[in-house]
């Protein structure tokens, strides 16, 4: 009998997993007993790696000027690094686009189909590129929330293209802007499968741009505001 039982802590000990001494396990092996071993890993409930990681996010939506009567449509993107699940660090650029037309109703006239038909004249047309290039700095809720929220501020330069007909008058118009300009922000992300993530926020631009003009030999500074709230919404995603 005792020689069985030598026999068995041998075939015991030589089934243990590389790295794992006789003396590791709790007393000595007195007969069949049932052990399990399992690696612990440092980061295994935690689905980020602590590591700086990189991103990406695709976006589109609105903005409306406060000193506009029509509101604008945005794209962008932005990118950068996240030193940590929290913390995105990169670089904002949008490109909001803005088209309006004047017209005139010259003529309409009822359809045998029902509804009406109108001939319009158009007496001006203006479009606007507005393409702000800004740094950034953006928090966020833990990864784990089923809803993750997030608060983002940039500042930066932005740039404004103007052009403009006047069909009565037969003149055109055309100027560039630009200057110092600050966004803040604030939305939500509702994670995807992997490190996808879509988001919608609300975000807030502060812009003063100008131009020197020279009237009569004499220069002057020409400004436009472009103070305004909107919206985006788009995809993040992280490697």
């Amino acid at each position: 009998m005792k020689h069985t039982k030598i026999m068995l802590a041998i075939a015991f000990a030589t089934l243990l997993p590389a790295g794992v001494s006789q003396a590791q396990t709790s007393g000595p092996v007195t007969g069949f007993e049932s052990i399990t071993y399992r690696p612990r890993y440092p980061n295994e409930s935690r689905p980020y790696s602590s590591r700086t990681s990189t991103f990406s996010q695709l976006h589109a939506g609105f903005f409306s000027p406060s000193e506009f009567s029509s509101t604008g449509f945005v794209l962008g993107f932005r990118g950068g690094i996240a030193p940590d699940d929290h913390v995105q660090v990169g670089v904002d650029v949008d490109w909001h686009y803005k088209n309006d037309n004047q017209t005139d109703v010259v003529s309409q006239q009822q359809l045998p189909t029902g509804g009406t038909s109108q001939v319009k004249r158009v007496l001006s047309r203006a479009s606007s590129n507005l393409v702000p290039l800004l740094g950034f700095v953006q928090v966020s809720g833990d990864h784990t929330m089923p809803v993750i929220p997030y608060a983002g501020a940039g500042v930066g330069y932005e740039a404004y293209f103007l052009s403009a007909d006047d069909f009565n008058t037969g003149s055109h118009f055309d100027a560039e802007f630009g200057g110092f300009a600050w966004q803040a922000w604030v939305g939500a992300q509702l994670p995807l499968s992997g490190r996808s993530r879509l988001v919608g926020e609300v975000f807030m631009n502060r812009a003063e741009l100008g131009r020197d003009v020279d009237i009569s030999g004499a220069t002057y500074r020409e400004t436009v505001n472009l103070d305004g709230t909107g919206m985006r919404f788009g995809v993040n995603w992280g490697f």
